[in-house]
């Protein structure tokens, strides 16, 4: 599982720290995989396997923890650690329990299909959406308009939108998708993989499938895979 910056933030931590030599040293979670964390560091640190190490974990509430770890790999600047699962820092526990909970969530996206839900009118309230019209936008913000989710996968999404001569010419956009919670807005970029022009007697939309570009936020993920296993 990659470590991104959006959860950090909903984990509340603001920078990890590895403590060496009296100094703290700033150091950045990449990646979490089989319970192995991989952190890439600011300067070369000769590592011995098995060497005892701690970082010093700071919560959005200005909270330290320390968290213990043995070294399961290095290299020119990084390493590969081992937490120490066991302590009595209930802020921590919470912490490691979180990473564990989501790295467990997130192997099991992995080996999903990339199955379609249906998401409409019929189950945007299902779905966590705080109201059926969400928006789509170009690069810069040039161009703001209202769409609606029509369906959507892992790694997909197909939206319904007005026609504009803006959107109707864009490979790359963007679709800022709002939850009821709303921390978990996110910004979704999307790249078009195909369109169709649907018509009334007044208005001209565009039905629009596109292809979610990585970095793909955690939420959505998340919401995704919790719908497709609500689905009979």
């Amino acid at each position: 599982m990659k470590i991104t910056k959006e959860i950090l933030e909903h984990l509340k931590v603001t920078s990890i720290s590895l403590k060496k030599d009296s100094e703290n040293l700033l150091c950045f979670l990449e990646r979490v995989e089989k319970g192995v964390w991989t952190f890439s560091l600011p300067q070369k640190i000769d590592f011995p396997r098995g060497e005892k190490i701690s970082f010093l974990v700071t919560f959005q509430e200005e909270e330290g923890s320390t968290l213990f770890a043995r070294i399961h790999d290095s290299g020119e600047d990084w390493c590969e650690v081992l937490p120490e699962k066991q302590n009595d820092d209930k802020r921590l526990c919470a912490f490691l329990t979180m990473i564990s909970e989501m790295e467990a969530k997130f192997e099991s996206l992995g080996r999903r299909k990339e199955e379609r839900i249906k998401i409409g009118k019929e189950k945007a309230d299902v779905f966590g959406l705080s109201t059926l019209e969400q928006s789509v936008f170009t690069q810069g913000a040039k161009i703001i308009q209202p769409c609606v989710i029509l369906d959507a996968s892992i790694h997909g999404i197909c939206v319904i939108t007005p026609k504009t001569y803006a959107i109707q010419n864009e490979e790359n956009f963007y679709i800022k998708v709002s939850f009821k919670n709303p921390e978990q807005t996110v910004i979704l970029k999307a790249h078009r993989v195909y369109s169709r022009l649907n018509k009334t007697t007044r208005k001209s939309f565009l039905t629009l499938s596109c292809q979610l570009l990585e970095p793909i936020h955690f939420v959505w993920k998340e919401r995704v895979i919790s719908m497709i296993e609500k689905e009979p």
